[in-house]
């Protein structure tokens, strides 16, 4: 499954708005920064991946490693959002594993987290 394009951060102002008048939590591998958007019903989000983070082809994994938790575990960030992700270094010698309990408890640090959604064919 893909991202919808509509969830994709891509103006240059909407960037600099969250790093200036966002709050950010920081990790070992990502720094998260969110700025609330109320008339949002969804988040959006961009990937900041440096090139200290490592060659393209280090970077280009980076984000496809922080897509795919977005992906997974999309529906539990709460909408009203824009969120800038942004890779350290470190984030090269990341595993999948590492990046997503990093990104989960990014997002539990500023509050974003919802309860898990339950299984409709579990409770049958």
């Amino acid at each position: 499954m893909k991202l919808p394009r509509k969830l994709t951060l891509n103006d240059r102002a909407d960037f600099q708005a969250v790093r200036e008048k966002g709050k950010s939590v920081s990790g070992r591998f990502l720094v998260l920064a969110a700025l609330p958007q109320p008339q949002l019903d969804h988040f959006r989000y961009a990937l900041i991946t440096s090139k200290k983070a490592g060659k393209a082809h280090e970077r280009n994994h980076i984000r496809r490693l922080i897509r795919s938790v977005l992906v997974e575990q999309g529906e539990r960030i709460s909408p009203g959002y824009h969120l800038v992700f942004i890779a350290r270094w470190r984030a090269k010698e990341a595993t999948y594993q590492e990046i997503s309990r990093e990104v989960l408890s990014l997002v539990k640090k500023q509050k974003l987290l919802r309860a898990p959604i339950p299984n409709h064919e579990a409770q049958s």
